[in-house]
């Protein structure tokens, strides 16, 4: 006697409910992607130009140079703003070769992309985390 146990139905369920589980953490990548521009940007103070504020924004898929298995979780947060890296960075003490070697002075680092990033990264973990234990039917 053989008893066949028609398993398909089953794994497709699973699978179906995978692919819910990534598609709402795509989605909260994406929401928290937007969060995290925006809270840098009202981080960010009002110059001249308002430059450094206005050019923050997020854009889907991986920053250059980074790899991951799957483009659709991924979003950049980044700043057009060409003094940007100035701002978060900070620079050294400057000198002036024609004035006798006058002082510029230093800027310093105020890392306001890090410091937002790693607050958002973490509530992303955390959100991920409450998405994985959810009960599903399957």
């Amino acid at each position: 006697m053989n008893l066949e146990l028609d398993i398909e139905p089953f794994v497709q369920a699973l699978q179906a409910a995978g692919e819910d589980v990534k598609r709402a953490c795509a989605l909260a990548v994406a929401d928290h992607a937007e969060r995290a521009a925006a809270r840098i940007a009202g981080e960010y103070p009002v110059g001249p130009t308002g430059n450094l504020r206005a050019r923050v924004y997020t854009r889907k898929g991986h920053a250059r140079g980074s790899y991951s298995s799957d483009e659709a979780t991924a979003h950049t947060v980044f700043s057009r703003a060409q003094h940007a890296w100035l701002y978060n960075h900070g620079t050294a003490e400057r000198f002036d070769n024609t004035r006798d070697n006058a002082r510029r002075g230093r800027m310093p680092a105020n890392p306001v992309l890090a410091r937002v990033m790693s607050d958002v990264r973490r509530e992303l973990y955390q959100t991920a985390q409450r998405i994985v234990d959810e009960d599903r039917r399957i």
